[in-house]
């Protein structure tokens, strides 16, 4: 192993959306900052992909809004509910009331590299792709650095202080042992795109639905890639069964949920969906977001239910 000198004053382990916004501001301010990101490119599915007011407008405040817009994404203009199959209501979105912060989906991976870019401009700023964070550098109580494994082996980087936005499995959270308190969670979520109808814009306008019946919620979105976002809320533990039963058997029984054109382009486009990705709901805390030398923000601090769809906006938030 070599010792690495990069000087950083702050190490930040996480280039998500918390993460990425934290390096962004702190490299403005001057900050020798460090990102590091475990993956070397943001090209992956995401399932937090829903900008709500709260976490829209920190992008005016950091005088990032024109980037923003020409990140893909689609406004939300409103939210249809329906029981078992039958619309039950629409809530229109006013313009008026939301303005500019009015909801939206964007594509995460744009997002990212929007903000790393931003970050880039700073000469105070370093991104290493790649580097996955193995432990923390401890001197006494208190941590000064990490370990990454690199594409060249092993370095040590230190720093004054080391920023956990790694996420709801944060490496971060587990070395220096945090106290966590778990809520239950009695619910997992399955996740699937399929291709958008093409009169969905026409039909529908960019409605993010909502099914509920039999005892379950299925949630429907328009995304950015041209695709329907399909998150299917299940008793937690009862997806082994259901894959089981294969991708077209698990559609058929999403379409079972909706309304009958939306059913029919379902079935119709079974074959055309993406592998169904299971999200574990988890939903905790940690008692205090500090250690010496430590800080947690984002799913690292609180891993937070999809309920609300605010995991992605409190990280920005925390940043």
């Amino acid at each position: 192993m070599t010792t690495g000198d990069n000087g950083s004053q702050v190490i930040i382990v996480g280039a998500g959306p918390g993460g990425a916004v934290l390096a962004f501001l702190l490299a403005r301010s001057g900050v020798r900052t460090t990102l590091l990101e475990r993956h070397t490119d943001f090209a992956r599915e995401f399932r937090g992909e829903v900008l709500m007011p709260g976490g829209l407008e920190p992008f005016a405040q950091m005088g990032l809004w024109e980037q923003l817009n020409a990140v893909p994404h689609i406004t939300v203009e409103r939210f249809g509910g329906y029981v078992n199959g039958q619309k039950a209501a629409v809530l229109e979105l006013p313009e008026d009331v939301f303005g500019r912060y009015s909801p939206r989906w964007v594509s995460q991976p744009d997002l990212l590299e929007m903000l790393v870019g931003q970050a880039a401009r700073f000469p105070s700023f370093e991104l290493i792709r790649g580097a996955a964070v193995r432990h923390l550098i401890h001197e006494g109580d208190r941590a000064v650095g990490v370990t990454i494994s690199h594409e060249n082996g092993e370095r040590e980087l230190r720093g004054d202080f080391v920023v956990g936005a790694d996420g709801r499995a944060s490496m971060v959270r587990r070395r220096s042992g945090f106290s966590v308190l778990e809520d239950a969670a009695p619910m997992d979520v399955v996740w699937l795109k399929l291709p958008r109808p093409k009169d969905f814009d026409e039909s529908f306008g960019n409605e993010f639905r909502g099914y509920l019946g039999r005892g379950r919620l299925l949630l429907i979105a328009p995304t950015p890639d041209g695709k329907l976002q399909l998150g299917w809320i299940i008793s937690k533990g009862s997806f082994g069964d259901l894959r089981s039963q294969g991708v077209t058997a698990l559609i058929d029984a999403i379409a079972g949920q909706t309304d009958p054109v939306m059913a029919e382009h379902l079935r119709r486009h079974s074959e055309d969906s993406s592998e169904p990705f299971l999200l574990s709901t988890v939903s905790d805390h940690v008692r205090s977001w500090t250690a010496p030398g430590v800080l947690l923000i984002g799913d690292a601090a609180h891993t937070m239910s999809p309920v609300g769809a605010q995991g992605l906006n409190m990280a920005i938030r925390d940043a």
